[in-house]
């Protein structure tokens, strides 16, 4: 590899830091990748190694980024809501009656152990306790949501009406919230996929 790209001895080094490319690309900026993306069409159009229809359909090659979404399981949104609802309220000097951020975190642990465990009797109570206390840090919310500045109020009414989704859903439902910061992320089934697929 050295020996074709010009180098007269072996070399043990690397012939630049890994991050020499990514400062260029910051330098030059979006207009200067631009500008090299068009010299280099032109330049392959002129010596005949592309002909100009080529460029009616373009093929990109992207980067797939993972998003930060975790698991979806009840007790982890319900407990992730919580703490949302207890945050609003913290930064907005509402009062409120309990949080539960003792309780609350034990009982979704719990939900956990007992899943693993297969004792889904003891799961499904220790859920509908952690829904509960959830609820009710919701409803209070809802009843002092004047108390909140009118320029937090419309991220206060989003996170409210994406909890009360969340409270509201059962475990068939076909539209899930599968993570609070992302509502747009869904869950599709094998079936589902194939039938997205065909009609794709």
């Amino acid at each position: 590899m050295q020996y074709f790209t010009g180098e007269t001895y072996f070399q043990t080094e690397a012939p630049i830091d890994s991050s020499s490319l990514t400062r260029w690309r910051k330098r030059i900026g979006e207009e200067g990748v631009e500008t090299l993306l068009m010299v280099s069409i032109n330049a392959a159009c002129t010596i005949g190694m592309m002909k100009a229809s080529s460029v009616d359909r373009m093929i990109v090659d992207t980067t797939v980024m993972p998003k930060a979404i975790a698991h979806p399981t009840d007790s982890r949104l319900l407990e992730k809501s919580r703490q949302h609802l207890v945050k609003l309220a913290t930064d907005n000097n509402i009062a409120l009656r309990q949080n539960y951020k003792r309780e609350a975190p034990r009982l979704a642990a719990q939900v956990g152990r007992y899943a693993h465990a297969k004792q889904y009797r003891r799961m499904k109570k220790s859920l509908r306790t952690l829904k509960t206390r959830a609820g009710r840090v919701h409803r209070e919310i809802e009843r002092k949501i004047a108390q909140v500045p009118e320029n937090v109020r419309p991220q206060a009414d989003t996170l409210l009406q994406r909890v009360q989704r969340i409270l509201r859903q059962k475990t068939k439902d076909r539209n899930k919230f599968y993570a609070l910061h992302a509502p747009e992320v869904e869950c599709i089934s094998k079936a589902r996929l194939k039938t997205r697929m065909s009609l794709e």
